[in-house]
């Protein structure tokens, strides 16, 4: 409970425009208004961005059980022995002729359904656990008839959809914008890459002290890790020097082991 109320609250208190929030509801669909009067209360969320809150009305097994040949095309996939041939998983009694949304419990169904129909051996049954099968069981499931056969998902789609959209647009003509400030603001001449160089052959350094915190400094990047030579240029031999001095310098509290933002 204290997981949907923090988040109905920060939905409730974020200015973007177009936040959406998707919570289980775990009722019936006619019970919506409810959740807004009752279950998150005290919060409250404004009228005009209700609309922008969707619900799972089920357990993420009702999806799976609106589409029973998705369980059978599973079984088929992982080679499951079938144990009543004369059976479809839609005429087991658990789902047939029902409303899946108002199945309680859909996972203890699915669970059932799959240990009355497979069978790993002869003997073995088939045990449904969420983490272990519920991801190879989604991908067997038809998206569009999900969308069909359910008005909450075919609504959050469809607010997805259309804000992604418009978001690509803006995006588009951003760029576009921004393309031609680039195209009249800088030189037309090509960019090449500077070679790298080791510093310390350049300049005759034989020597890098330790108690010299500055120095060491530029061979670090924000996070206070050591550059790779890729990178600094630096010869084989010095880095190992640089390497040496740095782990001495932490030692003495001179450079810190890690940080956040490494001061230059």
């Amino acid at each position: 409970m204290a997981g949907y109320k923090n988040a109905a609250r920060k939905f409730s208190e974020s200015s973007i425009d177009n936040f959406c929030l998707y919570v289980d509801l775990d009722d019936k669909k006619e019970n919506i208004a409810k959740w807004f009067d009752e279950k998150i209360s005290p919060i409250v969320i404004p009228e005009n961005r209700k609309d922008k809150v969707f619900f799972m009305i089920q357990e993420m097994e009702a999806w799976i059980l609106k589409q029973p040949e998705a369980i059978e095309k599973w079984a088929n996939k992982n080679k499951f022995k079938q144990a009543h041939q004369d059976e479809t998983v839609a005429s087991h009694r658990s789902i047939m002729g029902k409303n899946i949304e108002d199945i309680s419990k859909p996972s203890d169904k699915l669970h059932t359904i799959v240990q009355y129909f497979y069978r790993k051996t002869n003997s073995q049954k088939v045990k449904y656990g969420k983490l272990k099968n519920a991801p190879d069981l989604l991908d067997c499931i038809d998206v569009e008839q999900l969308k069909n056969n359910d008005s909450e998902i075919n609504r959050f789609y469809l607010y997805v959809h259309e804000n992604v959209s418009n978001k690509t647009v803006i995006e588009k003509q951003s760029t576009t914008v921004n393309n031609s400030e680039i195209r009249y603001l800088t030189s037309p001449s090509v960019d090449t890459k500077k070679k790298k160089y080791c510093r310390f052959k350049k300049s005759g350094i034989k020597f890098i002290d330790y108690k010299d915190p500055e120095l060491l400094k530029k061979f670090l990047n924000e996070q206070g890790k050591i550059l790779p030579r890729r990178i600094s240029g630096t010869s084989l031999k010095f880095q190992h020097h640089i390497a040496q001095a740095v782990k001495r310098a932490r030692h003495l509290a001179l450079l810190p082991y890690v940080t956040d933002l490494m001061s230059k």
